[in-house]
């Protein structure tokens, strides 16, 4: 569980962190207020969100992962107003060398890896495979348990023999 939280926390500073980045230097966004800064704190939620959790390119995962990223980009955007609304204002433009006064809510490189941190925590403890899962083919050979791939049509599914089935060395179809 340790681990399913810190990856979520990995991945949600580096993604938001680079598109941070990007905005604050390469675009020289230094201060972002406004409309501006909920659709930057959406953005970058919503792309942290794709990958967090099952990866999209996974089997039959893709559509999990565009739903995360649209529920992320609300998410994202009201957390960013609980982050402006309740964030101390103070100036933090000496540590970040932006020409301009920035606080923790207007600087793109400080306000999006926290919001996104926080959607990409939450996402990977509710959606990351866990260790031992029903899910792994390998496992479910091992255990006889069955195991149904909705990804494929009635016709193309394998059903693993039970337990009891195993050593008579039939499998149902």
């Amino acid at each position: 569980m340790v681990k399913r939280l810190l990856l979520g926390l990995l991945k949600g500073l580096v993604i938001a962190g680079a598109l941070g980045a990007l905005f604050f230097y390469a675009f020289g966004m230094h201060a972002v207020s406004g409309v501006g800064a909920f659709l930057l704190a959406g953005l970058a939620t919503m792309l942290a969100g794709v990958f967090a959790g099952q990866p999209p390119w996974k089997s039959g995962a893709w559509i999990g992962s565009i739903l995360k990223g649209i529920f992320g980009f609300g998410l994202g955007a009201g957390l960013y107003w609980v982050l402006q609304r309740f964030a101390p204002a103070t100036d933090i433009s000496g540590i970040l060398r932006a020409a301009e006064p920035t606080t923790v809510a207007t600087a793109p490189v400080a306000f999006m890896p926290i919001i996104a941190s926080i959607y990409t925590m939450l996402v990977e403890m509710d959606d990351g495979a866990e260790e031992g899962s029903t899910a792994d083919p390998a496992l479910a050979k091992k255990t006889g348990i069955r195991v149904e791939n909705i990804d494929v049509g009635e016709d193309e599914g394998q059903e693993v023999p039970a337990a009891s089935e195993k050593g008579k060395g039939t499998a149902s179809r």
